[in-house]
This record gives structure tokens, sequence and C-alpha cells, in this order.
């Protein structure tokens, strides 16, 4: 996590986020590091710590044909990330020219010791699952995905660590 300045424009900007999202009260901001195609910001409110993802407006169609392919792994028993609905009841809003994805904050501990084919085998998934979710239709993920051999392999553990956090917040 980066600390950096956030301008009194972002602030009053991630206010309305929290308002567009019932967050509760913004308590602060901070950056976080990642992201190829758009900016990580995480904050925290009265009620919890969030952490959302801001995209340019030429990224809506991939923002929904991800959300297509989350929900399927979710339905197949894999446990996602869950993005936070808005009040509206949608899982993105756009708010002054640039589209916001909220996720609950999950604080992941520093990785130790590196498993390298652990990791690999988890990047290698996580970027076939963005090009085939951005290219096919939600019903063509069997085809491709199988559901219960990615349970059984070592990303497994990976999956419900992530699961486990996200219930702990």
């Amino acid at each position: 996590m980066t600390q950096s300045k956030i301008s009194t424009y972002e602030i009053k900007l991630f206010s309305r986020v929290c308002e567009e999202f019932n967050l509760g009260i913004l308590k602060n901001v901070f950056n976080v590091n990642g992201g190829f195609s758009n900016s990580y910001y995480g904050f925290a409110t009265n009620k919890s710590k969030y952490l959302v993802k801001v995209y340019t407006m030429d990224k809506l169609k991939t923002i929904i044909s991800t959300a297509k392919a989350e929900l399927f792994f979710k339905k197949g028993g894999i446990p996602v990330l869950t993005r936070v609905n808005n009040l509206y009841g949608g899982d993105y809003s756009i708010i002054d020219g640039s589209i916001y994805v909220v996720f609950p904050y999950i604080f992941i501990p520093k990785i130790k010791k590196w498993q390298k084919e652990l990791y690999y085998e988890l990047g290698n998934f996580l970027g076939k699952m963005h090009g085939y979710s951005i290219k096919m239709s939600s019903k063509d993920y069997i085809k491709v995905f199988n559901l219960e051999k990615i349970k059984s392999s070592s990303l497994a553990s990976m999956y419900f660590l992530l699961d486990a956090l996200q219930r702990k917040e």
C-alpha cells in the first residue's frame, strides 16, 4: 500500500462513491498498488474498509463481461470476491465520466515464501479468465473451464483462503 496526498477533489469524489454504494461516511482514502488499465484506491468509512477500482469509460464492456465470468465461477462453487452493489442494485456506478467498482477490502498478509509454481498457475488462470471473459458469452465458459478440476487444483487453496478472508472482514 502506498500513501500519497489525496486531493480535495478526490475526497469529494470518494464521498460520492460512499453515498452511491451506501458505504457510510468516508474517513480516509489511500492509494493501493496495482492495475494495468485502471486505478485502485482503498478507503475506510464508519462501516468498513473498501477497495475501489476506477476505470475509464472505454472499459465498460470489460467490466460487464468480467462480472459474467465472476458469476459463472461463483455459481460453480469457486469463491469469488463479491462486488458491492450500488443503491440501484448494480455492481458499478458511473460518476464524473469514470466507472467505479467497489469491493470489500481484504488485507492479505505479506507473502513470506515465494511459491513460483503456484503463482505461475494462478497468474495463468487469471489471465485466461480475463481474456475469455471479454471474448466469450457466459454459456461458453463451461467449454473452457473445468470447475471440478479447478476446485481440486493447487489453486483451490488460494481461492478458499480469499473466501475465508472475505468472510472474516
